[in-house]
C-alpha cells in the first residue's frame, strides 16, 4: 500500500520491485492527484493496481494484509504522526515492512523562512519537528510499535537564486502545513509577514549571490513485529 500516493512515483517504483506477482493499492485524499497517477501507471503498462480516494487516517481496507506500506514525503502532513504510524501498523501483516521518507529540521529554506516570519506574529507553524532528526525518527517508530528500525540519512542541498526564494512565498502560504490565509484573517498582517520573509531571505544571500537550500532526507524502514515474537515473550 502506498499512502498519499500523489502522482504515483513511489507506487510505480514499488510495483517494479514487486514484479509480476506483486500488486499495489494507492491511497490519496485528492482525486485529481490519483487521476495523474492513473495515467502514469497505465503509460508504464502496469495493470496490477487499485487506486482509492481516501483519508490516510480513515482506511476501509484489509487489516493484517499488506506486505509493505510506504509513504513518501507526506508523513508530516498528518496532524498526529505518532497516532498515524500506530494506525497504519494494523494494516501490515505480522512481519510486514514500513518505509517512510522524512526531511531534516533544517531542510527547505522557504519553509523555514515562512516559519520564522509567522512566529514574529505569534503563529507557530510545525513542519518536520516530529521527524526532523534520525534520533526523532527512530524514537517515533519505536513508540509506534515497530522493530528492526533502519534509518539511512542522505545529506544534500542546492543553491537557489534569491528571486526563486522570494517567488516561493505565494506558493508556501497555501501549503497544507501553512495555510496562512485561513490562519490569519488580516491581510495587512500577512503582508507584514512577507516583508519579514523578504528580509530574512536577503540576509541569507552568500557571496555567490545565491541562497543555500538544505535537503537532507531520512529514509526510514521498520517492521511490524511478527506474532511469534509476542508468543515467545509470553512463554
Amino acid at each position: 500500500m502506498d499512502i498519499a500516493t500523489g502522482t504515483g512515483l513511489a507506487g510505480m517504483a514499488a510495483l517494479e520491485r514487486a514484479g509480476d506477482t506483486g500488486s499495489l493499492v494507492g491511497v490519496d485524499i485528492a482525486e485529481d492527484m490519483l487521476q495523474v497517477a492513473l495515467r502514469a501507471l497505465k503509460e508504464k503498462g502496469f495493470e496490477n493496481f487499485d487506486l482509492v480516494v481516501a483519508d490516510g487516517q480513515k482506511l476501509d481496507l484489509w487489516e493484517n494484509h499488506f506486505d509493505v506500506l510506504i509513504c513518501s514525503s507526506a508523513l508530516v502532513l498528518f496532524p498526529d504522526v505518532h497516532w498515524t504510524l500506530s494506525y497504519w501498523r494494523k494494516f501490515l501483516r505480522p512481519g510486514g515492512r514500513l518505509a517512510v521518507h522524512c526531511f531534516s529540521e533544517d531542510s527547505y529554506v522557504r519553509g523555514k523562512l515562512i516559519q520564522k516570519a509567522a512566529a514574529e506574529f505569534g503563529h507557530e507553524l510545525i513542519f518536520s519537528e516530529p521527524t526532523g532528526t534520525v534520533e526523532k525518527c527512530r524514537k517515533l517508530l519505536e513508540d509506534s510499535g515497530y522493530t528492526s528500525i533502519v534509518i539511512n540519512e542522505e545529506v544534500g542541498g542546492k543553491y537557489l537564486a534569491l528571486e526563486t526564494v522570494l517567488e516561493g512565498w505565494d506558493r508556501m502560504i497555501v501549503h497544507p502545513k501553512v495555510r496562512l490565509p485561513s490562519l490569519v484573517s488580516d491581510p495587512s498582517i500577512i503582508e507584514s509577514m512577507k516583508e519579514i520573509y523578504v528580509k530574512l531571505a536577503n540576509d541569507l544571500v552568500e557571496e555567490n549571490g545565491q541562497i543555500w537550500d538544505p535537503d537532507t532526507i531520512m529514509y526510514c524502514y521498520a517492521v511490524k513485529p511478527p506474532r511469534l515474537s509476542f508468543l515467545n515473550r509470553q512463554s
